[in-house]
Order: C-alpha cells, then sequence, then structure tokens
C-alpha cells in the first residue's frame, strides 16, 4: 500500500485513477511488487490509507518498512518536485536515503520573495532585502496543520520603506514571513540543486524518466494479456521497438555510401 500511494503522489492521480492504475498500470504493479492475481485496490482504501499517515505522521516508520522488503540498497533518492515535501526529505534522511529532488520556485506576484530574505532560525531572526532585522514572531501552522514562526517586520518601518512597493501590496501595513521547522533544509536543498553534481543527478532523473515515457506510448502503461510470461513478453517487444527507433534516429540503418574527400 506504500508504495501505491507513492506511485500516486509521483504521478499527482486522483484516488479514482489510482484505483484504476493499481489493477492495469505495468508500472504501478511493477513497483508496487503484486503478483499477477492482484486484483487492486479500491479507491476507498486510498482515501482512508492517506488520511491515516495524516493523523498518524508515520511516514518514517513506513519508509523504513519498504526498504526493509527492497532486494536492493538504496543510497539515493531521485524524484520530481512531488517528492520535496518537508516530510518526505526528513523521512528519507532519517532512513539513511540522500533524497535528490528540485525544490518549488517561490513566488510573490513579482515581488520580494521569501527566498529573498535571510532567515537565520538558531538566532530567530530574519532580515528584509532592505536590511531590516526582526525577532518579532509569533507561533503558528501552515496550510497542512504544521508547526512554524510567523515573522512580522514593523508597520512603520514598512511604511517608511524606498522598496515598500517591491515588497507588501496596496495598503497593507507590515510584511511578514514564516519560517517553517524543516526551514534549513529545505533551503539547504534549494541551495544544492544549484550545484553541478546535483544538476547531473536530476538530468539523469529526466533522461529515465522520458525512456520511461516512450515506453508507455508503446504500449506500457497498461496489459494486454493476463499471466506473467505474456507480459514479459509485451514489455520485450515494446523495448525493442524503442531501441529499433532509438538505432534508426542514430542512422544505424542508413546505407547511404558516404564520400571522403581525400
Amino acid at each position: 500500500m506504500v508504495r501505491a500511494l507513492l506511485c500516486a503522489t509521483h504521478d499527482k492521480t486522483s484516488d479514482r485513477e489510482s484505483a484504476r492504475r493499481s489493477r492495469v498500470d505495468l508500472d504501478w504493479r511493477w513497483a508496487m511488487g503484486v503478483n499477477d492475481d492482484f486484483s487492486g485496490i479500491v479507491a476507498t482504501t486510498f482515501s482512508l490509507f492517506r488520511a491515516r499517515l495524516v493523523l498518524e505522521e508515520d511516514d518514517h516508520h513506513l519508509l523504513c518498512e519498504v526498504q526493509k522488503t527492497s532486494v536492493t540498497e538504496v543510497e539515493t533518492l531521485l524524484g520530481d518536485m512531488a517528492y520535496s515535501d518537508p516530510e518526505l526529505r526528513e523521512a528519507t534522511e532519517e532512513a539513511g536515503v540522500d533524497l535528490v529532488a528540485k525544490v518549488p520556485p517561490v513566488t510573490n506576484a513579482g515581488r520580494f520573495p521569501k527566498t529573498d530574505f535571510s532567515i537565520d532560525t538558531a538566532a530567530g531572526t530574519v532580515t528584509c532585502p532592505a536590511g531590516v532585522t526582526t525577532a518579532d514572531a509569533k507561533k503558528e501552522k501552515d496550510h497542512k496543520g504544521r508547526p512554524g514562526r510567523r515573522f512580522v517586520f514593523p508597520a512603520a518601518t514598512c511604511a517608511a520603506c524606498p522598496l515598500r512597493e517591491r515588497c507588501v501590496k496596496g495598503a497593507r501595513a507590515e510584511r511578514s514571513i514564516f519560517v517553517s521547522r524543516h526551514e534549513d533544509p529545505i533551503a539547504a536543498a534549494r541551495a544544492a540543486q544549484e550545484e553541478p553534481e546535483t544538476k547531473a543527478l536530476l538530468r539523469r532523473r529526466s533522461k529515465v524518466e522520458r525512456q520511461i515515457d516512450h515506453l508507455q506510448d508503446l504500449g506500457m502503461r497498461q496489459a494486454r494479456y493476463r499471466g506473467r510470461r505474456k507480459t514479459t513478453l509485451q514489455a520485450l517487444l515494446a523495448a525493442t521497438v524503442a531501441n529499433f527507433k532509438r538505432l534508426f534516429v542514430l542512422g544505424a540503418f542508413d546505407t547511404t555510401a558516404t564520400t571522403v574527400a581525400a
């Protein structure tokens, strides 16, 4: 069930679509490690299981259980932005897995985003682009109910700031910044994604996903036959077609004579 939920998170599917894919999608069934006679997971089960995760906050334990059942030791996990959730990052790191995934960009309708502010979680301060530092903070929860602190800049200072139009909207008195308990790991991940080594890993993930998408275009999204042997044959035929198409693009079948000037 955990693997199925990871597939749903990666593909951003609804519970109903996740239930359908757990029955017929070859990629999902392979990732879930199920047998040929597996009948799939109903949509209600996805909803209830996700609710249980939210209530119990047991991601770390579930991830460790998945690793125990894996035949391959995982050292680095490459993912897209769907895997940049702070709790998932924390769980993978605690399980000894290095998670490499892009952090979603931060925007503010053309005004200074949060990333333009200097946040010092150790000192409990936030400094704005104008150089003003505030330690005025109150406890607050984000949209998922996770604890954090909201730092507020003095209204009088914001009103007289020459950068006000680029920072706050309309008649809003002051600027505030929400700082979660995951602020430092997320900031570190955002900085790391600009490093050449991380960029190379992310490009590698993109190449693999393009190949998977190509195989899906060749019919590998859904099993055409019953039984593992026939399904394996379908996968081999799709891979053969993909390889021949690649060889054709590379000119492996070009019989045109090449003239070489002496």
